[in-house]
């Protein structure tokens, strides 16, 4: 979905966060520490986060946390490192991590084709169906392009949504371009599950969490809630900042792309595996993985050339790729590996620098903004003793951009309306199921005289634009789209095409 953008002015949040609450801090300090905190509050305040937790770790483990503003803004509770934030896309890396564990026992390669593990796997591109391998759907290049409205909220199985991949169009040939991909991770998944056995939320519990310790890490929001130290989630909704529900486990057919939650403490141990070439507690510890096969999950598989990824286009961040799970570039100079995690109402940043040895993970709740990557690359500055790069602002600028396309847009959503108009049938008629075969099934209800539509577990208002389109609008999420009816040749609605996908045309669904 698009971002959900706050209308506010940088001087003026809505909400402005408390004091900074530093929980855990060892011998090795972040340079200028102090000017450090005052930095996190005011880049709070500018982007309505209202609580946000950092951990810094070299070689040796961990040498920084701190937990800054609140996990709870309604009943002011801090944010302390031990506090369970979502990472979002930053599970990516540890799905690949796992694929890697079955590389190291020969169960597979890197480059297995997928059908060789999952044979009832299809693309609409029969030769991408017969030659994705491993490789290619852990580095976004099988020509499709996100089509996240094929899963997002819905509660349909990791089964049912493989089985869809066949209608789904692409848009660009296959291994052609770098396309970010969520539902060949949730295929990542399946293949763990195929060769071991194990669910994918079994096998990186016993396989990842466990051995490394990681027991604040979860693999399902009703353990996240139990504990004692959640952060809740928030974005920002018609300029006010607004507490929206987490993501349900009902809902997680697409775990292995984004639905670990974790702490910074965790998450620490986990980046100092990656800055130890896979041993555990430091280079001497007990060795998890190979380093070659972790090596090869950060080595440039696909050139990303993205402009909607801000912190791309500038110098200091130099040959963009992607491996597999992880974003991959020079930062002033420095090999990093990074990804950046945004699901409903957390965002998160997780890196770290093979040679220069320092790693940065960033976690917040609220998910409109890009605060954990601009505190991580600041961080790093100091950490390098270079001066700092002025991230939020660029950042800033990128984001008021991004509010004037979307108000432009709607500009032309309503000038474009023709006035006078009705539809051409009577509300009634328009009410059923509706279904598509990549995208599943939509419902269209008679509610107090209007329309209502049920996608996925999500609902929309309907209201009449013009002739048989109407705007539907989700309250949650305030996002507005069109949808257009027509008529077979009996004259009664037989079809709705909804606009669901960037840059393709609209999704058809035809009625039942």
């Amino acid at each position: 979905m698009r971002r959900i953008a706050a209308d506010h002015d940088a001087e003026s949040p809505v909400f402005r966060p408390s004091s900074p609450v530093i929980m855990i801090q060892t011998e090795y300090p972040i340079p200028n520490n102090e000017t450090f905190n005052v930095f996190v509050n005011k880049e709070m305040a500018r982007w309505n986060v209202p609580g946000l937790t950092v951990a810094v770790v070299n070689r040796a483990g961990l040498v920084f946390a701190g937990g800054y503003g609140l996990r709870d803004a309604e009943g002011h509770l801090p944010a302390s490192p031990r506090t369970v934030f979502a990472i979002g896309s930053c599970t990516k890396a540890f799905t690949s991590f796992g694929l890697g564990l079955l590389v190291d026992e020969r169960k597979l390669t890197w480059d297995t084709p997928v059908r060789d593990v999952l044979p009832e796997f299809r693309l609409q591109d029969e030769f991408a169906s017969d030659h994705a391998t491993i490789r290619d759907i852990l580095s976004h290049r099988t020509g499709l392009p996100r089509h996240d409205l094929a899963w997002f909220k819905s509660a349909d199985t990791r089964k049912e949504i493989l089985a869809r991949l066949a209608h789904l169009q692409p848009t660009r040939e296959f291994r052609a371009e770098y396309q970010y991909q969520n539902i060949m991770f949730m295929v990542a998944g399946l293949i763990i599950e195929r060769i071991t056995g194990q669910s994918w939320e079994d096998f990186t519990q016993t396989r990842i969490l466990n051995p490394l310790g990681m027991s604040q890490s979860f693999l399902n929001t009703a353990d996240v809630l139990r504990q004692a130290e959640a952060a809740l989630p928030y974005q920002v909704i018609r300029e006010q900042l607004t507490r929206i529900p987490f993501y349900a486990d009902g809902e997680t057919a697409l775990g292995p792309a984004g639905h670990i939650q974790s702490n910074v403490l965790d998450m620490a141990r986990w980046l100092t595996l990656q800055l130890n070439d896979g041993a555990m507690g430091g280079a001497d510890g007990q060795r998890l993985i190979q380093p070659n096969t972790l090596k090869e999950t950060r080595k440039p598989h696909m050139p990303v050339n993205d402009p909607k990824v801000w912190a791309y286009g500038y110098e200091e961040m130099g040959h963009a790729s992607y491996g597999l799970g992880w974003r991959l570039n020079t930062y002033r100079g420095k090999w990093l590996a990074q990804h950046s995690g945004a699901i409903d109402g957390f965002g998160a940043h997780a890196s770290f620098m093979p040679n220069a040895g320092w790693g940065i993970v960033a976690l917040g709740n609220n998910n409109s903004t890009n605060l954990p990557s601009i505190v991580a690359y600041n961080l790093y500055d100091r950490l390098l003793g270079l001066d700092e790069i002025p991230w939020s602002e660029r950042f800033f600028q990128k984001f008021m951009a991004e509010k004037a396309q979307e108000q432009a847009e709607k500009d032309a959503l309503a000038a474009g309306k023709k006035p006078g108009t009705q539809p051409s049938h009577p509300l009634a008629a328009y009410a059923g199921r509706y279904t598509n075969a990549g995208y599943g099934d939509v419902t269209l209800e008679l509610r107090d005289d209007g329309l209502y539509m049920l996608y996925n577990t999500l609902g929309w208002s309907l209201a009449h634009h013009h002739f048989d389109t109407f705007t539907a609008y989700n309250q949650l999420f305030d996002d507005t789209r069109l949808v257009t009816f027509s008529a077979g040749p009996d004259g009664a609605i037989s079809q709705a095409a909804i606009k669901l996908e960037p840059n393709m045309a609209e999704i058809e669904f035809a009625k039942c």
